[in-house]
Formats: C-alpha cells, sequence, structure tokens
C-alpha cells in the first residue's frame, strides 16, 4: 500500500469529491489519486501553475510566510491547492462540487 492511499481515502469521503491527488512540482507528476476526472494531466499542469506563481508572488512582494492553501471557486465546484508540510514541493489538489 501507498503512503499516500491512506490520506487520498480520508480526503474523499464521499461522492462530492471528485478528485484528489498528490502532486510534485519539480516534476509535474501526480505521485497518487484516486477518482476520475475529465483530464487529470490538464488538472494537473494548470495546478501546478497556479502554485508556482503564488509561490513566485509571495517572493517579490518579500512577504516571510508560507502558503497555507489556495481555494479556487467556480458554479460547479471547489478546488483546494493544499502545500504538504514537510514534503518540499508536494502539494494536494483536492477537487469537489459545490
Amino acid at each position: 500500500m501507498n503512503k499516500f492511499d491512506n490520506v487520498l481515502e480520508q480526503l474523499r469521503p464521499d461522492s462530492s469529491v471528485s478528485y484528489v491527488a498528490f502532486v510534485d512540482m519539480n516534476s509535474g507528476m501526480k505521485l497518487a489519486s484516486v477518482g476520475m476526472p475529465k483530464d487529470s494531466d490538464a488538472l494537473i499542469d494548470c495546478s501546478i501553475r497556479v502554485m508556482r506563481a503564488e509561490l513566485k508572488t509571495i517572493n517579490l512582494l518579500e512577504v516571510n510566510d508560507d502558503v497555507l492553501d489556495i481555494l479556487i471557486t467556480t458554479d460547479d465546484e471547489y478546488q483546494l491547492l493544499y502545500p504538504c508540510r514537510g514534503m518540499k514541493d508536494i502539494f494536494i489538489y483536492h477537487c469537489c462540487e459545490s
């Protein structure tokens, strides 16, 4: 059993959660995932771009703090990007219906 599997199952408690993935920003790959999005490669690519842009912005503004999370809200869903503490460049992508 993958070390991420237990966390993935805890993050997907019901059918409103459509997709959860651990993402490595350096490689651009998902390390583990659960759910079946329409295009997981595009979701992963876009979420990496959003996370990198946020980190770059914080660096440019010289904010001495960490990103706790990024929430993207649309009419149909919520998307949460959550950096993993203690795992550099790894974040959780969590998508659920609104």
